[in-house]
């Protein structure tokens, strides 16, 4: 899934994603859901915007639509302005926050990265699928990423939150 941000002159509208855009349907002169590529619009709460990236409007349609920035964010990103706007209606400087926490996420992911692809670390997958293996011999590829994925996510948090006492 992929996560949008949308704003106009600079100010926060909300957030989105990619199961949310929508293009016109002469034919049938209807709206209809569509893929990113194909959207003339985007849907937030009970307004569709459109922006300059996205495919241009039928002439029927240009002008009834606001125009506003839409643009591609992450996960973290999008999470967090929906954390923001619930306690906060009008989000000050999150964007710069959280880039610079995307920073430090990047970091850390680089380093398990490189300590994972070394020779200890690949003898550590290697004993960890084994173990999988043995407890599921039936292990599926799916099972095995969500396994890894949960790896990853424990040493993340094992590296950027503090000890519990």
């Amino acid at each position: 899934m992929k996560y949008y941000h949308i704003t106009k002159d600079g100010k926060h509208i909300g957030v989105s994603t990619d199961n949310l855009f929508l293009r016109w349907q002469p034919k049938h002169k209807i709206l209809v859901w569509c893929d990113v590529q194909e959207a003339q619009y985007i849907l937030y709460g009970d307004t569709l915007y459109h922006d300059s990236w996205m495919v241009p409007e039928y002439e029927e349609k240009k002008g009834i639509y606001p125009t506003a920035e839409v643009r591609e964010i992450t996960e973290t990103v999008y999470n967090a302005l929906i954390e923001e706007t619930e306690q906060n209606p009008e989000p000050a400087d999150l964007l710069k926050v959280n880039t610079e926490y995307e920073a430090l996420i990047r970091e850390v992911i680089q380093a398990e990265t490189m300590a994972l692809n070394s020779s200890e670390g690949e003898k550590l997958m290697a004993a960890l699928h084994d173990a999988a293996k043995k407890q599921n011999p039936d292990l599926t590829t799916k099972e095995w990423n969500q396994i890894k994925k949960n790896l990853l996510v424990y040493l993340f948090n094992k590296i950027t939150k503090p000890e519990q006492e």
